[in-house]
């Protein structure tokens, strides 16, 4: 349902994959002293895919016959892999891990 402020936001799942590194990633960053930064990251990350999936990130491939098409796109801290079926506004996340530029990728090792 449209709202008053335009199209309802697209539906965000991730796979348990993508699901196991933003636990793996929030402990570490919570281990450096991160946590604010990280969550502050994640929860944009989540807004953006939620009301602008296809201008956040680059298109990397289409997939006409399923109606879909594979982002990535980079924050401060992630870099978040996703596929975004327009037809029924929901947005799959494949994969997330750090950006390079992260003071997560100066800190600790990963477990």
């Amino acid at each position: 349902m449209a709202t008053a402020n335009g199209p309802p936001p697209y539906t965000v799942s991730a796979s348990g994959a993508a699901r196991d590194q933003i636990r793996q990633l929030a402990r570490r960053a919570i281990r450096a002293g991160l946590r604010r930064e990280f969550f502050d990251d994640l929860r944009s990350a989540n807004h953006r895919l939620r009301h602008d999936p296809g201008s956040w990130g680059d298109r990397l491939r289409d997939y006409r016959h399923a109606g879909l098409g594979e982002y990535r796109a980079m924050s401060s801290v992630l870099i978040v892999h996703y596929g975004v079926h327009e037809a029924s506004r929901q947005v799959f996340v494949r994969e997330v891990r750090l950006s390079p530029y992260s003071p997560l990728a100066e800190s600790d090792s990963p477990e």
